[in-house]
């Protein structure tokens, strides 16, 4: 191979390219692709990032050679050429980046309905008006709008307590949030309404839902609130369709414990050092599509080609991928015994073949396995104490157990549930029975919604698509509670 022994100036530019080129390349050779786009290449590449490791190897090394071996006049003519090319793609790039950025803008963590929370992992961004939807956009969509303290506002008053009043703390996940119906529809509004109403004074309910918080964040909203709202009374409700499932917390070290085992925190939600979020389908943090603030915000146009191509290209391949090989779906990788904790998922067929830590339907299986029954203890621990840390401030407790969409007849979707036949429910009360023992043997009073559900099922309680209550459920829970609170002492 012939090598020019001076290079001209237009020969320096390609070689230092194709220098800057295979560096660059070098860097991203230590990557490792996540799942969801086919197989991983010598475990660690998926096919478009390999190909793009190969392109600009190919591109480093034709550059280097073009500045070794090329006369001045040709690499200037070929320079020329592909600065047009350049500019031409660069300018297409930037204007489609403009249009998208007005008619389609990226959100940003500084644009996210939540925030990191010390304590509690995550809770509503503050002082915001939130606009949320159901998945399919269908069924529902409203505007919320928060306080200082991340609190959704649902009475004009933005969550300060009132002297005046019995105070309510409720504590629960998205069904407690509700996002699903109008904020004054809400089963901690109906709760104080009923309770004032039949009692002929006031009570004040400060609802402290938030989405996919498990019995872990209910304890710890009762240690971050007490202090701030004193109440009289607190009410929490647990969830059989995916509150045994915080186990997964516990195993992937998402959960802060004390010397004794108790936790102490939840990691944040945001890793705002390497713009990821915590993913409660991998268990770990994932990086973000999006940046800390619109002035380190990524590219509209380069996020569309994602979602128009990469993505597509990523679903075909996925199908595309054996069996064997380590990316089954959900449904049949959550089909194993073993202890390991795989993609979670939702299917009543593999109940039985399931833990309860992966299969959210598997706490219906026939008969619970030692290892079930050892997370189930450790899922419910932090109610356990947060009875005793309740009962140590002097005030009373109820514990409130929320069913499945799938156990109440004529529920709309119902069967929606893998492996529940069409147009039937699951008569399988077993996840009420574990929490009603747990509850006995803990000395806690607990409310099964159940039966009153299942009494009412000619009402559509739960929306068609969506898993959460209408307005019809939430008032029925508001008014179950209320009355089960006025016969305690």
């Amino acid at each position: 191979m012939h090598i020019r022994r001076s290079l001209s100036p237009w020969n320096i530019v390609f070689l230092l390219a194709g220098v800057a080129s295979l560096l660059f390349d070098a860097t991203r050779f230590r990557h490792v692709s996540g799942p969801g786009c086919g197989v991983l290449l010598a475990g660690r590449y998926t096919i478009p990032y390999a190909t793009m490791l190969v392109g600009l190897l190919v591109i480093g090394l034709g550059s280097i050679v073009t500045a070794l071996r090329i006369d001045e006049s040709k690499v200037r003519d070929l320079f020329v050429k592909l600065a047009l090319i350049g500019f031409g793609l660069l300018f297409g790039l930037i204007a489609a980046e403009g249009m998208l950025r007005i008619i389609d803008p990226l959100p940003s963590i500084e644009d996210s309905s939540m925030a990191n929370h010390d304590i509690l992992g995550k809770v509503h961004a503050s002082n915001r008006t939130l606009q949320v939807a159901d998945d399919r956009g269908l069924e529902w969509s409203r505007s919320v709008q928060t306080d200082d303290l991340g609190l959704i506002i649902r009475d004009d008053n933005p969550n300060r307590p009132d002297p005046n009043a019995t105070r309510v703390l409720m504590i629960g996940d998205s069904f407690v949030e509700g996002m699903a119906v109008p904020v004054m529809d809400n089963m901690s509004e109906v709760l104080e309404r009923s309770l004032s109403a039949q009692r002929g004074e006031p009570y004040q309910v400060t609802n402290t839902g938030v989405n996919s918080y498990n019995p872990t964040n209910y304890l710890l909203s009762y240690r971050v609130y007490k202090d701030q709202f004193e109440p009289q009374i607190v009410v929490v409700i647990v969830y059989v369709g995916n509150d045994f499932m915080n186990i997964r917390d516990n195993l992937s070290n998402r959960i802060v414990m004390d010397a004794n085992g108790d936790p102490i925190h939840v990691k944040p939600l945001f890793d705002y050092t390497t713009n990821s979020a915590w993913s409660e389908v991998f268990d770990r943090y994932v990086p973000l599509e999006v940046r800390e603030s619109r002035s380190r915000r990524g590219s509209a146009a380069l996020e569309t080609a994602k979602v128009a191509v990469i993505y597509p290209l990523c679903q075909s391949l996925q199908k595309q991928s054996p069996t064997e090989s380590n990316e089954l779906s959900p449904d049949e990788q959550c089909a194993d015994l073993s202890g390991k904790l795989t993609l979670p998922c939702d299917n009543y067929a593999v109940r039985n073949e399931s833990l309860i830590r992966n299969n959210k339907a598997a706490v219906f299986k026939d008969a619970l396995l030692p290892m079930d029954q050892e997370d189930i203890g450790q899922a419910l621990h932090p109610l356990a104490l947060l009875q005793q840390e309740v009962n140590a401030d002097g005030r009373t407790l109820l514990i409130v157990i929320m069913p499945r969409k799938a156990q109440v007849p004529d529920q709309p979707g119902s069967s929606q549930l893998i492996g529940v036949p069409d147009g039937e429910s699951i008569q399988n009360t077993g996840p009420q029975d574990i929490i009603l023992n747990f509850c006995t043997q803990n000395d806690l009073t607990c409310l099964d919604l159940l039966p009153t559900f299942r009494a009412h099922s000619d009402e559509q309680l739960y929306w068609l698509y969506d898993s959460h209550l209408t307005a019809a459920g939430h008032q029925l829970t508001g008014e179950t509670i209320a009355a089960e609170l006025l016969t305690m002492p």
